[in-house]
């Protein structure tokens, strides 16, 4: 992070100051700091040394500003600092946490899925622009506790379709697999999602290697994960299912089979506990009769 000795920072243009309370993280070009301002409150600043790429992720975020799933942003400003110029924008502060402490809870595999189908969906909606989130990472998804949504941060990732993507973590990049390209295309969004719920599903995964997908998927099984969800995330891992659309609508399939087979067994076991407590009333009948013959 830059050694941000200054507690106040002021814009150079629109000329607001914001008292740095304390760091929120480093993104792909920046630093996040939680700021506070007498008109807005408190809110989150994203700075970097970089104009271009806080001016794009600025944009970025703005081109979204109707949807639920990204911060609001307030202003685009520089800030003159010991003879350097730094590049700012400040945004919405979303009070919640970020989904790796989510999934680091106890939480039903039911949620798990329902979750992660939420980020399937902010995902489409963004490949229909023609843009790859291409940074998928559980610290760039937020739990918003206040609107209770989920929400994206550090659009700085962003990348048009057909461009080489350069802003990536390893573990969520397929080339880094040896699965694939670096190239922004829907395949290179489904894997690094499927490579997201497997994570959510089990334990971080220790080594980055095509040849390491057989023993997660050993991993997989020995948690009771069913047969049809392993089957679609081989296939998005292998590039079989060409976006997350269609990775949205089969895993909301099996996720309906799954709970109707859950329904069926329920309806089973509750017959079977019927019929059983009738053939116990009948016993116990029988054997009350048997007392009141044999007393008389």
């Amino acid at each position: 992070m830059y050694d941000l000795d200054c507690k106040i920072i002021k814009g150079k243009w629109h000329k607001n100051k914001y008292k740095v309370i304390k760091p929120l993280g480093k993104g792909g070009i920046g630093n996040i700091y939680l700021a506070f301002n007498e008109r807005r409150g408190f809110v989150a600043l994203k700075i970097s040394k970089s104009m271009l790429s806080i001016t794009r992720e600025y944009d970025n975020i703005n081109k979204y500003k109707n949807k639920n799933f990204v911060p609001i942003v307030y202003e685009l400003d520089d800030w003159e600092y010991k003879g350097e110029t730094y590049y700012f924008f400040v945004m919405e502060y979303i009070k919640g946490y970020d989904l790796s402490k989510v999934i680091n809870q106890s939480m039903s595999l039911k949620l798990k899925i329902k979750i992660f189908m939420i980020i399937l969906g902010i995902l489409e909606d963004i490949n229909k622009e023609g843009l790859i989130y291409a940074d998928m990472k559980w610290q760039n998804v937020m739990v918003d506790y206040d609107n209770q949504s989920i929400r994206f941060i550090d659009f700085g990732s962003l990348v048009p379709v057909g461009e080489v993507v350069k802003e990536y973590t390893p573990l969520y990049d397929r080339c880094s697999w040896g699965m694939g390209t670096r190239m922004a295309d829907l395949g290179y969004q489904v894997f690094g999602a499927a490579v997201l719920l497997i994570t959510m599903l089990t334990h971080p995964i220790n080594k980055i290697d095509k040849k390491y997908i057989p023993e997660v998927f050993k991993i997989l099984k020995k948690t009771g994960i069913s047969g049809d969800i392993l089957e679609l995330l081989n296939k998005a891992l292998y590039g079989e299912i060409k976006d997350c659309g269609t990775f949205l609508r089969e895993l909301k399939k099996v996720h309906l089979n799954l709970e109707n087979k859950k329904s069926s067994l329920n309806i089973l076991l509750d017959i079977i506990i019927g019929v059983l407590v009738i053939a116990l009333i009948i016993v116990a009948t029988k054997i009350k009769s048997s007392i009141i013959i044999s007393l008389l």
